[in-house]
């Protein structure tokens, strides 16, 4: 099987679609499917967070870069779609002149619904995409079953959540002091708000490690000690910085299938997510706790460190469990194969 993946946003920008794409591109490439992927020169806010260097050296697929053409705020689209030797396209992304070039490929092609933009359409444009685009498309990839509804009726559709893509490590020592962690981009969609409440009240015998860029992230600036901004990290940091937090602080207020939540927890990690509809995949894991305002993301960190400190090795017993509740990898591609590639070409 020939697969090609396109995306809107270089793999450069490196967020949580571009993360998926990569890592999924690779397992695809292991299980000896050919993948190619396709992704605009762009990136939201212009910032790129890895360079192409790294995506090449580091990718078992073919990676092609193609130029946008320009609007005011957005890219429209593509300036010359790529001819396609493929027998599935995958595509993910909210933008409508992109999405109907994908589409008139004549190629078998499957929507990702990664955009948690179109769970909710609040304009025209996303409205216009989910209306008019979403039954032209042969399947819907659903990341959560919350947007289901919108679906049912329009195209065939299947359901399946993110997990964790890579061999899971061997645990690593936490830190000595009951430590946070806060890992993604640094704005309102991400709950910065929240961030700013907690650096200013938390106690000063918890640390707060703070990963991750954005618009946002001068505001973020603290002189108490116990505060600790480290900026955008690689991948093999970040992977430690997780393992060895105590818990991971997560207040998005806008996710379809988060990545970060679902790191955490395969790095024993537990997770204080907003209490919103797909952030449903971490209720009752051991020692998350869900949050419905900024006081509740400061009780629910006050609240594990006082579960900890009653009886470390039970805490971090539960912290051993949570990689054991995730999907493996090889059951996660092979059901995306199965029933996601190979459905849409039926």
């Amino acid at each position: 099987m020939k697969v090609a993946i396109i995306s809107p946003h270089s793999l450069r920008a490196w967020g949580g679609g571009e993360k998926w794409i990569f890592s999924v591109g690779n397992l695809l490439s292991q299980n000896g499917i050919e993948v190619k992927v396709y992704c605009l020169d762009y990136s939201q806010g212009d910032q790129f967070r890895v360079n192409e260097k790294f995506i090449r050296e580091n990718s078992l697929f073919e990676y092609e870069e193609i130029k946008h053409s320009k609007g005011s705020l957005k890219p429209l689209g593509m300036t010359s779609p790529p001819r396609l030797d493929a027998d599935v396209v995958y595509t993910i992304g909210g933008y409508f002149k992109f999405l109907k070039q994908v589409l008139d490929v004549g190629i078998p092609t499957i929507f990702g619904f990664h955009d948690p933009a179109l769970h909710n359409p609040s304009n025209l444009l996303q409205k216009r995409i989910v209306n008019t685009l979403f039954p032209r498309f042969d399947l819907i990839h659903l990341l959560s079953a919350n947007g289901e509804s919108m679906i049912r009726g329009k195209t065939k559709y299947y359901i399946l959540p993110n997990t964790w893509f890579r061999e899971i490590p061997q645990p690593m020592v936490k830190f000595n002091r009951f430590t946070v962690l806060f890992a993604g981009r640094h704005e309102v969609s991400k709950g910065i708000e929240t961030l700013k409440f907690v650096i200013e009240r938390l106690p000063g015998d918890i640390d707060l490690i703070i990963a991750g860029s954005g618009m946002s992230s001068g505001s973020l600036l603290s002189e108490r000690k116990n505060i600790k901004i480290v900026g955008f990290v690689d991948e093999d940091t970040l992977t430690s910085l997780m393992a060895r937090s105590h818990v991971l602080l997560f207040p998005s207020h806008s996710e379809v299938s988060s990545l970060t939540s679902i790191e955490s927890l395969a790095l024993t990690t537990p997770v204080i997510f907003r209490n919103i509809p797909n952030n449903e995949q971490l209720i009752g894991k051991p020692l998350c706790m869900r949050a419905e305002n900024n006081d509740d993301f400061l009780s629910c960190i006050l609240e594990l460190k006082l579960i900890y400190e009653r009886d470390k090795e039970n805490y971090l017993q539960e912290c051993r469990r949570l990689p054991y509740l995730l999907k493996p990898a090889k059951s996660y591609i092979d059901e995306f194969v199965r029933n996601i590639l190979s459905a849409a070409i039926s």
